[in-house]
């Protein structure tokens, strides 16, 4: 997944959907597929976090060892 590019399409879509006229069909489209990015970002952020906390907990970890 490319994150960056998710959210430049999630932008466009909103673009899309504020400043021009679509036809009911075209805007559930757009919606649905913001819906499908929003969740694909939200996931790769959370998987992200993950492996952040982890790299935290083992720096602290580290640094509690390097004390003693």
């Amino acid at each position: 997944m490319d994150y960056e590019k998710n959210i430049e399409e999630l932008s466009n879509i909103i673009e899309a959907l504020s400043n021009q006229k679509l036809s009911l069909d075209e805007s559930v489209k757009l919606y649905e597929n913001a819906e499908k990015l929003y969740k694909e970002c939200a996931e790769y952020l959370e998987k992200q976090s993950g492996k952040v906390y982890k790299i935290k907990q083992d720096l602290e970890k580290f640094n509690e060892e390097e004390i003693d």
